[in-house]
């Protein structure tokens, strides 16, 4: 799985599309959520973020700006490519990108099931839970 390339997005082209099909079938989907024009049109100011084998899109994440630190969401890696090492190249693609821009830190909320894969990548639990859709997930933050 060495020949995954990861490159930024721009919202509306086909490969923005790509995002939207894959974060519908992975992350949305399962919690029986859809996606709405409010989901859309907030994706116009984040930065958006896929892995591709070939032409083939089999990861994503978005990081979105606030207050001078980024918050990295939406992070799938398609079932068939998971633990090949693609979803932790994608969490450091999207740290160098946020250290070109000159971003200090970066925070996810993470599944709870998830927070040993952060961890291992030098993210650390906060301790602040949130809940979406009656989900809990774990703020966890890196400086960079």
């Amino acid at each position: 799985m060495n020949n995954i390339a990861f490159k930024i997005v721009e919202w509306g082209t086909k490969e923005y599309l790509d995002i939207v099909k894959l974060r519908h079938e992975m992350l949305r989907k399962p919690l029986g959520l859809v996606t709405d024009k409010d989901d859309l049109e907030g994706d116009k100011t984040h930065v958006k973020i896929i892995g591709l084998n070939e032409e083939e899109v089999i990861a994503i994440a978005a990081l979105e700006e606030i207050n001078g630190i980024y918050k990295m969401q939406g992070v799938a890696v398609k079932d068939e490519y998971q633990n090949k090492g693609i979803g932790s190249k994608m969490i450091h693609f999207c740290e160098n990108y946020a250290k070109q821009y000159g971003i200090k830190s970066i925070f996810c909320h993470s599944l709870l099931s998830a927070s040993n894969f952060y961890e291992k990548l030098g993210y650390v639990d906060e301790g602040h839970y949130v809940s979406a859709c009656g989900i809990p997930y774990i703020k966890m933050t890196k400086v960079l």
